[in-house]
């Protein structure tokens, strides 16, 4: 009797599951984020974003596919952080940054993703890439920003034919002043 209960606990101990199990579920560490983007007349994307992350311990950012040596191909490019060039590493679904402080600016310019038609031009630009350990289980982030869209291609052009669409997100608010589109989830 000694050696099977012996036995047991010893087969026990062996089956120890080797998952850390994270009591307050959160993965992403990002609380907030301010968006500021222009587009230009050339159709590149100027993306300017200041990163608030739940601890002083920073947290990872993730950016749309790079761009590897072709510029025709979509992706971001000129990536800094506080205005200082950086290299994000490869990840296994987008290339990320990891942030070691509670605050930051992240820069990049944004090419490929105005699809121009004879009446009409899509801008599609991923506002928040999520990073590879984001979860579903994360809290929301607070988003807003700016994207100011170029004066001259918007000449003659009136607001309500200037069509925002802000997919995901809660409590979504996205409004049109001018050449300014202004959102927020």
């Amino acid at each position: 009797m000694i050696a099977a209960a012996v036995v047991l606990l010893v087969f026990a101990a062996g089956c120890q599951p080797e998952i850390d199990f994270d009591v307050d579920g959160r993965q992403s560490q990002i609380d907030r984020v301010v968006v500021t983007a222009v587009l230009d007349v050339a159709g590149v994307v100027h993306v300017q974003q200041r990163y608030t992350f739940a601890s002083a311990d920073g947290g990872t950012v993730a950016f749309p596919d790079l761009v590897k040596g072709v510029t025709f191909l979509p992706g971001a490019s000129n990536i800094t952080l506080d205005g200082e060039p950086v290299t994000p590493v490869e990840a296994t679904f987008q290339a990320q940054l990891r942030i070691t402080k509670r605050t930051a600016t992240v820069g990049w310019d944004l090419t490929g993703v105005v699809q121009r038609y004879q009446d009409i031009a899509v801008l599609d630009f991923d506002v928040l890439t999520a990073p590879n350990d984001a979860s579903r289980q994360d809290p929301d982030v607070d988003l807003s920003g700016t994207l100011s869209l170029p004066e001259v291609a918007l000449a003659g052009v009136a607001e309500d034919v200037i069509e925002p669409h802000l997919h995901g997100g809660r409590d979504r608010s996205v409004t049109v002043a001018g050449r300014v589109i202004r959102f927020s989830s």
